[in-house]
Order: C-alpha cells, then sequence, then structure tokens
C-alpha cells in the first residue's frame, strides 16, 4: 500500500528503470548480497500487484541499452549475448534500446534484428538506430502505449553517435533526427494525445547531447503545440547513478522534467513515480487539446538490487512490507534457477586457474598487484610478441586501461571471471616500423588523452607546445591509472613496432598528422600463440600460466629494471570514461 500517491482526478505512473546490465544477469559472486534478473523480474511483479489497489495507478519497465559485452554468459555464447537478450526477453519490459556494446557486435546485432519479436510489449526501440542493409529502423522507430489507467505515453529510444563504425547498424545523428520532417510529423500527430513522453538515451545524464536533446525536444513541443509535456529522461551509458531535475531553461527549474540513470550491472534499480493531472492546452493556431501536467514526482532513495535486507540496512523486501523470505516472486524464482542452469550448462563457472593476488583494474603498472602489469608482463610476452620481429623492431604495447573492467579476485579463477575482468574481443593489430622520432611522438599523442574524442580536440600548435617541453619534469611512475606520467624511455633503438588492437589502432592513428606522418597502416600481428582476441588471450593465459599459487612468480616478483626487461613505462590519463595505458618493452639481447 505505500506506493499509492492517491491525487483527485490524478493518474500515477510507476517508472522501474535500469541499464547497462553487460550480462550481468545472475548476481554477482564478490557481492553474494545483490539479486539477479529473477530479482527485478520479481520488484516488477510486487509493484504492479501493489499499484493494482489503484484503478489511476500503471507501471513501465524500462532500459537503457549496453545488455551485451560483459560476463561469460554474455561473451562466451555464440552469437555473442544470445543468451542474454534470451533471457531478457522473459521479462515484460515495456520499452528497451541498444547501446555502444550491443551494436558493437554485428553477429549479436544479426540475431536480436530476427529475435526482437520475442520481446514482450514491443519492447525494443531504437529511433536512431537504422539495419544497413535495407536502411530500416533496427526496433521500432517510437512507441505509442495508453496505459490501462488511461495515461497516455509516447515512448523514443536514442543512441549517440560515436565513431558510428558498428558493421550493420548505422546510427543517425541526433541533431539531423530531431530537425527532420519525419519527426515533427511524429510530434505534431502524437503531442496533443500524449500525457507523459519518455525519452530514453543510451547517453549519459552528465554528457552534453543529453542536454542539448532534451533542450530540443523543449522547442519543438513548444513550436508545434504550445506543451510542457510531462517528461522523463531516462539515461545510460556512464554507468553512474542520477535522479535529478532537467537542465534550467533560462536559470528556470523544469517543474515538468524529471532525470534518471540506474548505474551498471544490474547493481541498481530506480523507481520514479509520477503524478499527472489534466490540463487544457492551446496549440498556436488556436485549438485545444486536453494534455497533463505534474502534480508530483517522487523516488525512492534505496535502490540497490538486494532482496533481503544486508547489512547496511539495504532491502527490497522493506519497500513492500513483506519478509525478506518471501520477496521473490514464482516468476522471479523460475527465472534465477533458468539462468543458473544455463551457467552450468556451458560451464561458465568451472575452475580454469589460481590468482595469488587481487590484480586491481586501477592500480598502476609500478605496483605486482595491477592488473595491467599482469597484462603487460605477463599475456603480451607470454602469449602474444614474436621474437623474430623482435630481432628487427623493438616490441612494445600500447593499451588502454579500459581493455579491462573489472578486477581479477585472489582464489580460484573461473571462466566467467577471466571474461568479466577482459570481456573485449579485439584482434591483436600493430603500426610496423616506426622510427624512434615517430614512436615517441605518437605515444606522447595517446598520452594526451585526446584520441578518444577524435583528432579536432587540439591544434598543431598546442600540441608542439606540449611535445617540446615533454622532458622538462618527467615523473615517477603512478601507483593508480587515475594519474598523469610522462614516457620514460631512451629511445634509443631505429625502429619500433607499436603493438596494440583494432580498437585503439585508429585511436592512435588520430596523432599522425601532430607527429607529421603519412603512415604506417595497422596491420594484424602475427601472435605467437595464434590466439587474436584480447578476451580469449586472457582466458588463455590464465589457463595456461595461473594453475596454483606459485601461478606467475617468476614475472611478478620482478623488479622494473629487471634484467629480462628494461621497462619505461607511461601514462594513465583519465579523459572522459577512458584511461589509456602505455607500457614500452626493450628486450635485452
Amino acid at each position: 500500500m505505500m506506493f499509492l500517491h492517491l491525487v483527485f482526478h490524478a493518474k500515477e505512473v510507476h517508472i522501474v528503470h535500469v541499464g547497462d546490465m553487460h550480462g550481468w544477469i545472475y548476481g554477482q559472486k564478490t557481492q553474494p548480497d545483490l539479486g539477479d534478473l529473477g530479482t527485478l523480474l520479481s520488484y516488477y511483479e510486487r509493484v504492479v500487484a501493489n499499484v493494482s489497489q489503484n484503478p489511476e495507478a500503471s507501471v513501465l519497465l524500462i532500459g537503457s541499452g549496453d545488455d551485451c559485452e560483459g560476463t561469460g554468459l554474455s561473451g562466451l555464447t555464440e552469437p555473442k549475448c544470445s543468451e542474454i537478450y534470451r533471457f531478457l526477453s522473459k521479462v515484460p519490459f515495456d520499452m528497451m534500446t541498444v547501446g555502444n556494446h550491443d551494436l558493437s557486435q554485428p553477429a549479436s546485432m544479426e540475431f536480436l534484428r530476427s529475435f526482437q519479436g520475442n520481446f514482450s510489449k514491443n519492447a525494443l526501440v531504437t529511433t536512431n538506430t537504422y539495419y544497413v542493409a535495407d536502411n530500416s529502423s533496427f526496433g521500432l522507430p517510437y512507441k505509442y502505449q495508453v496505459l490501462q489507467n488511461g495515461v497516455r505515453v509516447l515512448m523514443i529510444s536514442l543512441m549517440y553517435t560515436g565513431d558510428n563504425n558498428y558493421g550493420n547498424t548505422r546510427v543517425q545523428p541526433q541533431t539531423e533526427l530531431l530537425e527532420s520532417i519525419w519527426f515533427a510529423d511524429l510530434i505534431k500527430e502524437f503531442g496533443p494525445k500524449t500525457d507523459l513522453f519518455l525519452y530514453n538515451t543510451h547517453q549519459g545524464v552528465v554528457m552534453p547531447e543529453t542536454r542539448s536533446t532534451y533542450q530540443k525536444l523543449r522547442k519543438l513541443f513548444a513550436q508545434h503545440l504550445n506543451y510542457e509535456v510531462p517528461m522523463h529522461v531516462m539515461c545510460g551509458h556512464t554507468h553512474m547513478v542520477f535522479r535529478t531535475n532537467c537542465p534550467l531553461r533560462n536559470g528556470v527549474k523544469d517543474e515538468n522534467c524529471f532525470m534518471t540513470e540506474s548505474g551498471k550491472y544490474l547493481e541498481r534499480v530506480e523507481h520514479v513515480v509520477w503524478t499527472l493531472e489534466e490540463t487544457q492546452v492551446q496549440i498556436p493556431d488556436g485549438a485545444l487539446f486536453t494534455g497533463a501536467k505534474v502534480a508530483n514526482v517522487t523516488h525512492f532513495d534505496y535502490d540497490f538490487m538486494v532482496p533481503q535486507q544486508n547489512e547496511r540496512g539495504e532491502g527490497l523486501a522493506k519497500r513492500f512490507n513483506v519478509n525478506p523470505e518471501q520477496f521473490m516472486t514464482e516468476n522471479g524464482t523460475k527465472l534465477s534457477k533458468q539462468i543458473h542452469d544455463k551457467l552450468d550448462e556451458l560451464n561458465i563457472t568451472q575452475v580454469i586457474g589460481f590468482s595469488k593476488h587481487k590484480y586491481h583494474k586501477t592500480h598502476g603498472m609500478g605496483q605486482n598487484d595491477s592488473l595491467q602489469r599482469l597484462w603487460n608482463f605477463g599475456v603480451m610476452p607470454a602469449l602474444v610478441f614474436d621474437d623474430k620481429m623482435e630481432q628487427e623492431c623493438t616490441q612494445f604495447a600500447i593499451t588502454r586501461a579500459a581493455l579491462s573492467k573489472d578486477h581479477l579476485y585472489q582464489g580460484n579463477v573461473t571462466l566467467d571471471d577471466t571474461v568479466i575482468a577482459v570481456p573485449f574481443s579485439f584482434n591483436i593489430s600493430y603500426l610496423p616500423h616506426l622510427t624512434k622520432n615517430e614512436a615517441e611522438c605518437v605515444a606522447f599523442w595517446s598520452n594526451l588523452g585526446l584520441w578518444n574524442i577524435g583528432e579536432n580536440a587540439i591544434s598543431k600548435e598546442t600540441f608542439q607546445k606540449l611535445y617540446d617541453k615533454r622532458n622538462r619534469n618527467p615523473k615517477p611512475l603512478p601507483k593508480h591509472n587515475l594519474f598523469y606520467t610522462y614516457v620514460n624511455n631512451t629511445w634509443e633503438r631505429d625502429c619500433y613496432d607499436i603493438i596494440t588492437n583494432e580498437y585503439e589502432a585508429p585511436r592512435l592513428m588520430m596523432g599522425y598528422k601532430f607527429c607529421n606522418m603519412t603512415g604506417p597502416e595497422e596491420k594484424r600481428y602475427p601472435v605467437k600463440s595464434g590466439i587474436q582476441l584480447t578476451d580469449a588471450l586472457f582466458t588463455e593465459y590464465v589457463r595456461k600460466y595461473m594453475k596454483n599459487e606459485t601461478e606467475i612468480d617468476s614475472i611478478e616478483d620482478q623488479n622494473l629494471s629487471s634484467a629480462y626487461f628494461n621497462v619505461g613505462i607511461a601514462t594513465a590519463v583519465v579523459w572522459s570514461l577512458g584511461i589509456v595505458l602505455v607500457a614500452f618493452f626493450v628486450f635485452r639481447k
């Protein structure tokens, strides 16, 4: 009964919002009190049962994309993410969309294209995402729904443009969409019969395009309808948590708009309650229509996906005044069991190695418990570097710390754990035969952290001034991947191969124009183990070299100036959500 906010002649809409699951639909081993997809289904069903006592209330369940790429159940199935999408189809989403980690998997998108009809309520909405083969909307271009309490809802889902290199899908720039005749006609047709406008987007609350799109939407409704439509902006992508009013317009709070972002990995669920009242709206041509205005917007503060109360006092059960042991519904319990049965069937939780330490994704390479150190001093020389090529050129790696998504925890390591730590399938590639001057310049470019946002982020003049000062104040190795450091390399050899991967190589090559280079082009690297993909390389390393408590002593216990390596290390640079880490390997002859 605690959800009912009765207002005379008012309608109530409950928005349950999640996003950025990244395959985390079966809980987390390191946070055993967290729930899973069955917990979310149970929560939704309990909200529906609760508000069913109020004929003026309805419930909507929304997902903001990036359901793919992050766990074994996501990455070890063919095609990737197919099992995640199958299980999501068992949850009655009203609207869901795709994110960059979905779109970056062409085979997964082919599967989703044919499978989307299995989602209940025609949930997949992709307003500015198109299927390249026939240039049609990948999912529904929009959705219009009249809820059981009579509230009329218009829904769109937008994806940020990015580099738009997704294989079989294309993202239309949002400015182009919003300025189109089609979108104007959509507003003019459905706006007068809309009480709540849902703007679902796979971009964060803090991203500038989220704000500019919101402002443009407000202008369109004002221009065509003179209507301050109640608007809920549901965000994703940045893995942050927000419940906030929409941006100020001319210094004034928008009382008819609210924004949410629900974190990551199904750790949280956002729950917002809209109370709407009727209002009369006069459009510019003088005609009248009945719309809605906001009487109240409330939200719940304790949002962790914890079904039973834990030591922090969190727990979803207390929202319903039910015994924690009785929180899970029959359908939720059934779904949880189906997911865990699939994990057992695929042997995803089988133990394949042992980790002597917890390897931190955020620790710098000067520390033995750095996951990046394990990658660069372990995986790369053991499975990647080609000994014959090293006779001609110094082999050194440039890798972003964002290649890893989670720590590798101490103790037994499962197949699932390796994918969680390094979930991305990028082919190892390289930029061959750079001179020492070219290699130093490209490395410096990567240190600036500008390769995430494009080559126009800095002028050549500014770059040259920074480059000229590069050796004045050398800095020590960072303890964390959250601080700057400078390249510490003597650049004595005449030839360097930059070893990276297909995702990072184009970003490195953005630096060519600043370094007055015309090449070289990226090439596939002849990995000595024959394993080309980053996630598979890490799994193989754990399986082959981390077998027991003595695992990699010969690597991890060496000093950075060991007899085996002459190592100069550069950078950990924060730019937006990307972190760059550069490691240089100069093998002694």
